[in-house]
């Protein structure tokens, strides 16, 4: 009889203090956890963004630079029906590159094909200095989440007629 009195066990009150304790401490860590993935997840979205309007810019400055004309038509009102236009090389055979933004894409319209250079692009401007031969682009992208990334540029024509 005296080894059923030495052995003692949890009070049922111990026992829900501590799956209390527990639930708490684990529900802090599963919150932890969860803002981290959330917060590498946009991150991951931005980084996607601006690796695709760089990759945009890129290809744009080395053809603006190597071209020999340069002509900007824009509208009034900007809209999906009237983006604003730059064109490469007007006129000449087998060389003329055009560029707009269409929904939420970046064209590149090269031999009557137009083909898309970048997605998720919220807006698209450029303006071309004629006197210094200077045109600046400014590129605006935008995540999955609503993050806008904005990349600017100013490329110097290269071409001397």
């Amino acid at each position: 009889m005296r080894l059923a009195r030495e052995q003692r066990g949890f009070t049922l009150v111990e026992v829900v203090v501590a799956m209390a304790l527990f639930a708490l401490l684990a529900s802090a860590v599963l919150t932890i956890y969860l803002q981290t993935i959330f917060s590498w997840r946009q991150q991951e979205q931005a980084v996607d963004v601006q690796d695709n309007l760089r990759v945009a810019m890129d290809r744009m400055g080395r053809e603006v630079r190597q071209a020999k004309s340069i002509k900007v038509y824009t509208h009034r009102i900007y809209t999906y029906e009237n983006p604003p236009i730059l064109v490469l090389n007007e006129g000449i055979q087998n060389e003329e590159i055009r560029y707009y933004h269409a929904g939420s894409n970046l064209y590149r319209v090269w031999q009557g094909v137009s083909n898309p250079l970048a997605c998720r692009i919220n807006n698209l401007v450029f303006n071309y200095d004629t006197a210094s031969r200077i045109l600046k682009i400014e590129l605006e992208g935008i995540s999955e989440s609503g993050r806008t990334i904005t990349l600017y540029t100013t490329i110097s024509q290269r071409y001397n007629p």
